[in-house]
């Protein structure tokens, strides 16, 4: 009986964590600088109040701005192992896109936790190329930007990689995991031609299910024996 009480209780927390992934409403990604932010690689505040990097394009559309950050130095986070999530709030953060043109649109936010932020912008985004994101700061305080060290061009030798900050552009809009399913499916059958095509990721969702039914009438049998 007790094996059976912790098997049905594992299976609700597991399909409450699912539906939760799958259900919950999130800004949808318009575009990137395909930066990921893996680690700290930027300092700002102090005698640098802001760190600007080129955008080769800004998709249409962005009404936020999202970057990982942690209030404290690229050094003490990265001692710290990298996680932001131990430091404390930051308390201003601004960002500035624009082109040969000048500031196209603009946005800040103040008193957010370090780790991800979000930043709305004001107008939305048009589509703009060879356009030039800054991110700043009012507060004297240091802060560390995430993203990855890249190769300013190919070629260049690993030692000469330089820190490019990770830039993700949100739409005002949000969506659900479940509403890109079809989405996902289609994106799946492009890398996957021939005999399993798009229904691949059905099949493997389906396993998984089975394989989860299956593991929860194995732990009531054995409940019943004992």
């Amino acid at each position: 009986m007790q094996a059976r009480r912790a098997a049905v209780a594992g299976t609700v927390a597991i399909a409450a964590t699912v539906g939760a992934f799958l259900f919950t409403p999130e800004h949808r990604i318009v575009g990137s600088n395909t930066v990921a932010p893996f680690i700290p690689v930027s300092d700002l505040g102090g005698e640098r109040q802001q760190v600007c990097q080129e955008i080769p394009r800004v998709p249409d559309g962005a009404g936020f701005v999202r970057v990982r950050a942690a209030a404290d130095s690229v050094a003490e986070v990265g001692a710290a192992g990298g996680d932001p999530s131990g430091f404390g709030p930051i308390a201003d953060l601004r960002a500035t896109i624009g082109d040969s043109r000048g500031p196209v649109t603009s946005g800040a936010v103040r008193d957010q936790d370090s780790g991800t932020i979000v930043i709305p912008l004001s107008p939305e985004t048009t589509t703009l190329t060879d356009a030039r994101l800054c991110v700043s700061s009012e507060d004297a305080a240091p802060l560390a930007l995430f993203g990855e060290l890249k190769r300013p061009i190919p070629g260049v030798p690993l030692d000469r990689r330089e820190p490019a900050v990770s830039v993700t552009f949100l739409g005002r809009d949000s969506e659900t995991w479940f509403s890109r399913l079809g989405t996902i499916e289609t994106r799946y059958g492009y890398g996957h031609a021939g005999a399993i095509a798009t229904w691949g990721v059905w099949l493997s969702g389906l396993l998984a299910g089975l394989a989860a039914l299956l593991s929860l009438w194995l732990a009531t049998r054995g409940g019943r024996r004992e």
